[in-house]
């Protein structure tokens, strides 16, 4: 049997098209960094400041004083020497005072009356409430109505005038220094030794 002749046919592989290599991609630029803002630091690193020690004033209560509304308040002023301080109220109240004056006080019917000496304001006027303690001595007491006597004219050798009330904290004008304060209380009428001072 005559041998048949065979020929291979070696077959070479074609990449086809879908499996073709693609072309290398260029390389993409390098991106820009934008500028760094800084960050501020986290409460955690943060530095913290060293305490502030406590004054010692301040930790037991120590306020500072008020400052006046007024503002600031000017030095009294040295008294002369040489110069005494003038004498005290008889009220115990330390009041600028003028020359005493007598005064002539009747609280009763047909009692006799109290001589007293009050002392009058550098404004020379009397003030009996400044004279509480030197009328309260002789039983002239706060609280009670008082009246004084306001002379008028001089006819026969003997004063006339009337009596009007006075508060205790009002204005008595003293005329001179040897001015007399005729008082009593008030409907107290039978004023004794009337007539001898009214002659004076």
């Amino acid at each position: 049997m005559p041998r048949t002749h065979t020929t291979r046919t070696t077959r070479r592989h074609v990449p086809s098209a879908s499996r073709r290599s693609s072309p290398p991609v260029p390389p993409s630029p390098p991106r820009r960094k934008s500028p760094s803002v800084p960050r501020s630091p986290s409460p955690s690193t943060r530095r913290r400041s060293p305490p502030v020690p406590a004054s010692p004033l301040r930790s037991r209560g120590y306020q500072s004083p008020p400052v006046p509304l007024s503002g600031p308040q000017t030095p009294k002023r040295a008294r002369p020497a040489g110069r005494a301080p003038p004498p005290p109220s008889p009220t115990g109240v330390h009041l600028v005072i003028g020359n005493p004056i007598q005064a002539i006080c009747w609280t009763e019917d047909g009692a006799p009356p109290k001589n007293l000496t009050i002392y009058p304001r550098s404004d020379k006027n009397v003030r009996l409430a400044d004279n509480k303690v030197a009328l309260g001595v002789h039983c002239v007491e706060m609280g009670n109505t008082v009246q004084r006597f306001i002379p008028t004219v001089r006819q026969g050798g003997r004063l006339q005038g009337w009596w009007s009330t006075v508060r205790w904290g009002s204005a008595i004008p003293v005329r001179s220094e040897g001015h007399i304060l005729f008082l009593r209380y008030k409907g107290v009428f039978e004023l004794a030794d009337w007539e001898e001072i009214m002659h004076m």
